[in-house]
């Protein structure tokens, strides 16, 4: 059907389409009949084209060929979300959730220039609550998808498929791009951050009818797993996570069989109560959960039935979880942060226009089994101009001759706010080991590390990089 067609259908043939196409005769009016039927042609032609162009998601069926596919095909979000600038387009593709476990599928596109000059893109992405508000547990694993750019033979779009596993429910899913990286010679692109999000709806889910007698509750069980709070449990003893030595079954409808779809589970604590541990049990493959009407936990039976996912406590929003410091409490903090090692005076800052990063005093020594990092840091804005930003984007990289080395330290990240200069301020203690550089398959010495860089990511205007020169 032509475009002139579908304007007929659709009752919109003025002078401004025929004219420019012919000089019609008179006009007759078209019967009911016949008009409903252009007008249906019409909508199955459009329909039609959307189709073809719906073919650009499909990422997920071959992830989940045959059977597995079948199983999530009726809860497959296919978001078609595309943000873009002069230089770059980010678009989410398609997604799956059951509110805990998430796979995107989403591309970033180059659109000037060849993107085999780089090695991977710069984003970050994070779940989020339906609220909007960030889930700080479990950042996800991120992988180009394997083969050619499916359907499209661009070569310089990348797929990725991004997949996580949290212990807080999420409506939400946000991804920014940052720019592109090289990390063999440490040269970065960055025409400006683009920031594409989209609501996920989940897919089926059982849940457990009522508080069933038993130390398990708000039982969540859904083609991906099976999660639940556990109470009564030593939350010392269980530190950051164990294998749960309990006995998982399922009971299924009457003609049903038995799957064994079973994979080591786990019991973490849980990120926002502190008297409560979380089990979460993956499946090897996605399993149709509709045959299953209870599950079986240490003997204990629990009827199952569809409904929506429990709603979760929320964390505590980024400002009320960032302390404030008095002038006293900053000098002792100080004082702490630079008690073994000689601290160096510093002036140096970058900024991207609207906001800045400083550095005022900094301290970085070790050799070649290990570096030692002390700063403080100031990212500049006004208390609470912040869009939730954690305290995670600001990243620091050793640096040899210009070169990013990727090692993830050991220590932490301390953020607060300046009483009296309402100020975001970051205390630094970071340290750079010989075990944690194997772990990054690490093969210099520490001892070469001639710079670092800090990298911030604030919430409007481009990120800021500070590079700092090696003190002794």
């Amino acid at each position: 059907m032509t475009a002139l067609e579908l304007a007929m259908a659709m009752g919109e043939t003025e002078d401004r389409y025929a004219n420019t196409v012919f000089s019609p005769p008179a006009k007759k009016k078209l019967s009911r009949p016949v008009r409903a039927a252009l007008i249906l042609a019409a909508v199955i032609a459009l329909l039609a084209l959307l189709g073809v162009a719906a073919k650009e998601t499909g990422f997920l069926e071959r992830l989940f060929p045959g059977e597995k596919y079948e199983t999530l095909e009726d809860y497959v979000n296919h978001i078609g979300v595309t943000v873009e600038n002069d230089s770059l387009r980010l678009t989410l593709h398609e997604a799956v959730t059951d509110g805990y476990n998430t796979y995107l599928v989403y591309s970033v596109e180059l659109l000037q220039g060849s993107l085999e000059d780089w090695d991977d893109t710069d984003h970050s992405i994070r779940p989020l609550t339906e609220e909007g508000y960030p889930v700080k547990m479990g950042k996800g694993v991120r992988q180009p998808l394997e083969g050619d750019d499916p359907g499209q033979g661009n070569p310089n779009r990348r797929v990725y498929l991004w997949y996580n596993e949290c212990q807080m429910n999420t409506g939400r899913i946000r991804v920014r791009l940052f720019g592109l990286n090289n990390y063999h010679t440490g040269e970065t692109f960055n025409p400006g951050y683009l920031e594409a999000e989209a609501e996920l709806k989940p897919c089926l889910t059982k849940i457990v009818k009522g508080q069933a007698e038993g130390a398990y509750s708000n039982i969540v069980l859904s083609p991906f797993g099976l999660r639940a709070d556990v109470s009564g449990m030593d939350m010392k003893k269980l530190g950051t996570g164990k294998p749960f030595r309990g006995k998982l079954e399922y009971v299924y409808r009457e003609g049903e069989e038995e799957q064994k779809i079973f994979d080591s589970p786990v019991l973490r604590p849980d990120p926002v109560r502190e008297d409560v541990a979380v089990m979460s049990a993956s499946f090897r493959q996605p399993v149709d959960i509709r045959g299953i009407r209870a599950v079986c936990i240490d003997g204990v039976e629990y009827p199952l039935e569809t409904g929506p996912l429990p709603k979760q406590p929320q964390q505590p929003t980024e400002q009320s979880n960032i302390p404030e410091l008095s002038g006293e409490d900053r000098q002792a903090l100080l004082e702490s942060l630079f008690a073994d090692c000689t601290k160096a005076e510093t002036d140096d800052s970058a900024e991207n226009g609207a906001y800045r990063l400083e550095v005022g005093d900094l301290a970085m020594w070790g050799d070649e089994e290990e570096l030692h990092l002390r700063a403080w840091v100031t990212a500049s804005a006004l208390k609470g101009a912040y869009d939730l930003l954690l305290d995670r984007d600001l990243n620091p990289y050793p640096l040899v001759d210009g070169k990013t080395m990727n090692i993830s330290p050991t220590g932490g990240i301390e953020s607060f706010y300046d009483a009296e200069t309402g100020e975001r301020v970051f205390a630094l203690r970071l340290d750079y080991t010989r075990e944690s550089a194997n772990n990054a398959a690490f093969d210099g010495d520490f001892g070469k590390v001639s710079a670092l860089r800090l990298i911030w990511y604030p919430p409007a205007g481009d990120r800021i990089i500070l590079d700092l020169e090696r003190t002794e």
